[in-house]
């Protein structure tokens, strides 16, 4: 059997080939005709069972339809994708070939190639708009990531007008070179960023400016209603400049930061958000003459705290200037004149027991340590207080030494006599009762001070004629007792004690 092949393709349904779904409307369908001799002469008219298949130039299949068709005289005609769609994978971008059999015989060899009808060569321009070529001109795909139908809207001061094939955006200004009319306000529910400005060059990203020098808002707000901050900066490289830096100009008297939180939740907070810097959180310099730092609490009650250092670190010391510190003063200079301190304290208050420096150790170390290679390591001042108050419950409240190589002094009080207070006093009055009187001649000195403690010295004076009573005569001295973990005074001469009961003595003790 013979199969003489007429193939025509209609223009319109190749270039749909060659296209987007813009033209989807196009049918997918291609016409073919052919005339089938059975022994060199027509088959019988009627139906015959027709097969026809796509190939590709290697044989592999891509399309099958099968359809009964009319034969006349041997001349058929069918429409492929009639009956079975052609898929759109096959865009007729590359050749193919094309099979037939008719009414279960063998497929007829050879395949016949696909051609093109003259006009449809046009088509070729189609795959070079598809590909987007170098040469390709005319063509637009996408905006700003956008494809399918697309249309121009003014909005606010701006409009879109066309006249045949041009489109004019016009902005309603006073000079005609802005393309945004201000004031601009545009509300939007989008879930991305509204306005980004990116700069490829040397220059800034945004600039924003107020020119009047009555102007009293800020040249730039920004508020956020949500759970994200209102504002946020960020420097992947490394430069000379932070991520957010802020300059006054030298004209100005108000302050270059002003961070103001009307809620109830803290106004600044700054991290250093890693864990292996060495870096600062913060940096605050001042070539000025000025405070670098001004913290005020108004609050008017409250156990309120202008500044809190804290540090949460266990790391061991190099050693007193290098360590854990809630709050370090340094101050650079070796000549820094007089009354310069490294941390300075200043009450106003006339309540007596007010302090300007307050050290807290909950621990067994030192309040308040002070060091210093030359001078004065911790100084206090006060008119009708305490210039340095040192407290603590296991520890030492204030603790002087020296630790130089020579023969320094440790402590040194300039005017002024020693003033002890308090429950248990290292100064006191031991008055001589029937009940403290030892071994007859002795007067046992009960003190935590000094109990259980055979180390530490005693000094004692006598209190002469203390309210009429009779002065204890003769030498006295102290001993420790031993047995009963106490201090006694007794007399040198061996005089029994009772005769002097009422009598008093001055005693100091001094812890070693």
């Amino acid at each position: 059997m013979t199969v003489r092949k007429y193939f025509y393709c209609i223009v319109a349904a190749l270039c749909f080939f060659g296209v987007n779904t813009a033209v989807a409307q196009l049918p997918r369908t291609i016409s073919y005709q052919g005339v089938i001799f059975d022994q060199n002469a027509p088959i019988i008219d009627g139906d015959h069972n027709i097969i026809i298949k796509i190939y590709t130039t290697t044989g592999t299949e891509l399309y099958s339809q099968t359809q009964s068709v009319a034969v006349v005289k041997g001349q058929f005609t069918v429409i492929l994708g009639s009956v079975n769609p052609i898929p759109s994978t096959i865009k007729f971008d590359a050749p193919y070939l094309l099979g037939i059999a008719v009414d279960g015989a063998a497929e007829l060899i050879p395949r016949t190639p696909f051609t093109s009808a003259p006009y449809a060569l046009r088509a070729a321009i189609a795959d070079q708009a598809n590909s987007l070529s170098s040469s390709a001109t005319g063509i637009v795909t996408s905006i700003n990531e956008l494809s399918g139908p697309i249309s121009f809207q003014g909005s606010g001061g701006t409009t879109v007008t066309k006249a045949g094939n041009t489109i004019t955006v016009s902005s309603n200004t006073s000079n005609g070179s802005a393309s945004l009319t201000l004031p601009y306000l545009q509300i939007l529910p989008h879930p991305a960023t509204l306005f980004s400005l990116n700069n490829t060059g040397l220059g800034a990203a945004a600039s924003f400016k107020i020119i009047n020098d009555t102007n009293t808002t800020v040249a730039l707000y920004a508020e956020s209603n949500g759970k994200g901050g209102a504002a946020y900066f960020f420097k992947p490289k490394a430069g000379p400049d932070a991520a957010l830096t802020v300059q006054g100009g030298f004209l100005t008297t108000s302050p270059t930061l002003l961070i103001r939180n009307d809620g109830t939740g803290t106004a600044t907070t700054i991290t250093n958000n890693n864990p292996s810097s060495y870096s600062d959180a913060m940096i605050i310099s001042n070539v000025g003459q000025g405070k670098t730092i001004t913290a005020t609490s108004s609050a008017l009650a409250g156990t309120t705290t202008s500044i809190l250092g804290q540090a949460n670190s266990v790391s061991i010391g190099l050693n007193t200037a290098v360590g854990v510190t809630g709050v370090f003063g340094l101050i650079t200079s070796k000549t820094p004149g007089d009354f310069s301190a490294g941390v300075r304290g200043v009450n106003n208050s006339q309540n007596t027991l007010g302090s300007g420096v307050i050290g807290y150790q909950a621990g067994s170390g030192s309040g308040v340590y002070g060091e210093t290679p030359k001078g004065v390591g911790v100084y206090g001042r006060s008119n009708d207080s305490a210039g340095v108050r040192g407290e603590s419950v296991l520890g030492s409240g204030v603790e002087a030494s020296y630790i130089g190589a020579g023969t320094g002094t440790a402590l040194t009080i300039n005017n002024g006599a020693i003033k002890l207070s308090g429950t248990t006093k290292s100064a006191f009055i031991h008055r001589v009762a029937a009940a403290n009187i030892i071994n007859a001649r002795a007067t046992e000195i009960t003190n935590p001070l000094c109990d259980g403690d055979p180390t530490c010295f005693i000094f004692i004076t006598h209190v002469l004629n203390p309210n009429g009573s009779t002065q204890v005569q003769g030498a006295t001295a102290v001993n420790y007792n031993a047995a009963r973990g106490k201090w006694e005074i007794f007399n040198q001469n061996n005089a029994a004690m009772a005769p002097y009961i009422g009598a008093q003595f001055n005693v100091l003790v001094i812890k070693q």
